[in-house]
């Protein structure tokens, strides 16, 4: 056995057989030495090959509606989740459709050790949904990638927290039911 760890599989929505994951890799099982990162899998060449690397952390990979772009989050030893920030990268699928990269890597959101964002998921190709604490309170937040703007969802934070730490990558606290526009 091999001892990787898979988390958060993302399916790219034109090219099945491409697929990016959380991968914990314990090929040297001492904490200090366990690496997280983003993964591209290709279940037709069966093959596993980093991705995004660098950061401590790596969670909520996702593609928009139409696989031009991915998001994730990601954060830093000590802060955990408290310190995640939110990325989006351009995809490039390879000529010949067995691999793909990502380019033009943007922070939108979330800041080391004083604001924490999570759970990224696309409304659509243009808007990208997650969580900011930023008022003090987990609320809702957008990313207009036309504009290259986040911004809260509420026209005044609300005190109360829509979303939990990320204890679970599995666990959503929010579902978008439309993709159209």
């Amino acid at each position: 056995d091999k001892p990787y760890r898979y988390a958060n599989l993302e399916v790219h929505p034109h090219h099945p057989h491409l697929i990016v994951s959380v991968l914990e890799n314990h090929t040297v099982d001492n904490p200090a030495d366990i690496t997280n990162y983003l993964a591209l899998i290709n279940t037709k060449s069966k093959t596993v090959s980093p991705l995004l690397t660098g950061a401590d952390f790596y969670a909520l990979p996702k593609f928009s509606p139409d696989g031009t772009r991915l998001a994730w989050n990601q954060w830093y030893h000590p802060d955990m989740p408290w310190g995640g920030q939110i990325f989006v990268a351009d995809v490039i699928v390879s000529d010949d459709q067995e691999s793909l990269s990502t380019s033009n890597a943007k922070h939108i959101a979330g800041e080391k050790g004083k604001v924490a964002t999570g759970y990224p998921s696309w409304a659509n190709n243009n808007t990208l949904l997650f969580t900011s604490d930023e008022s003090g309170y987990s609320n809702p937040w957008k990313f207009d990638v036309a504009r290259g703007k986040a911004s809260p969802i509420f026209a005044q934070p609300i005190a109360q927290d829509f979303a939990e730490p990320m204890w679970s990558l599995s666990m959503f606290p929010y579902v978008v039911t439309d993709t159209a526009g």
